[in-house]
């Protein structure tokens, strides 16, 4: 008990810090549709162990570009560890990808249990929560690395269907 505690806490200050005190970008080339898997693969078993299917549709057309690799893992992460924690056994998590007008566009779609006007319109607020563990700011985080990438995200959830987010990123070369 006290080992995950002391886990939880450590995770609440790093969030505190993290967020406090941005880190600078540090862009390098890379391949945005690794970076999914990658991530993927990082809640592959929690996914499997929830019964939760995880399915990419990922846009091969998209060309390597400059992002903080390290940074918008941590934004997807956060972002898809919310839709497991909304989902049940049954309920999917789509990921796709697709280019357009050089941006990148990343939609992580869940059929979990959806959220209010409400609570939509406060997601992105720090230290905003619903949930009774966490600090409430992984998704002011997102939306902070998404803004610092010069991209736009947007949120579309309906109680009950879902939630839907929508990563809009310049393709910078």
């Amino acid at each position: 008990i006290i080992e995950e505690e002391t886990k939880r806490l450590n995770e609440i200050v790093t969030s505190f810090l993290r967020f406090s005190k941005p880190v600078p970008l540090h862009l390098e080339v890379s391949d945005m549709n690794k970076v999914i898997r990658e991530t993927v693969e990082l809640v592959r078993q929690e996914a499997t162990e929830n019964n939760v299917e995880v399915i990419m549709s990922l846009d091969e057309r998209i060309p390597p570009f400059k992002f903080d690799t390290q940074q918008l893992k941590q934004a997807l992460l956060n972002i898809i560890v919310n839709s497991l924690d909304a989902t049940k056994a049954g309920d999917t998590i789509k990921i796709n990808t697709e280019i357009f007008d050089s941006k990148v566009l990343v939609v992580i779609k869940d059929t979990g249990m959806g959220m209010s006007e409400e609570i939509v319109s406060e997601i992105f607020k720090p230290f905003f929560s619903t949930k009774t563990r966490g600090s409430g700011l992984g998704l002011a985080c997102v939306e902070r690395i998404v803004k610092d990438h010069k991209g736009n995200i947007s949120v579309k959830s309906e109680i009950g269907k879902g939630t839907e987010f929508i990563i809009t990123l310049p393709v910078w070369n």
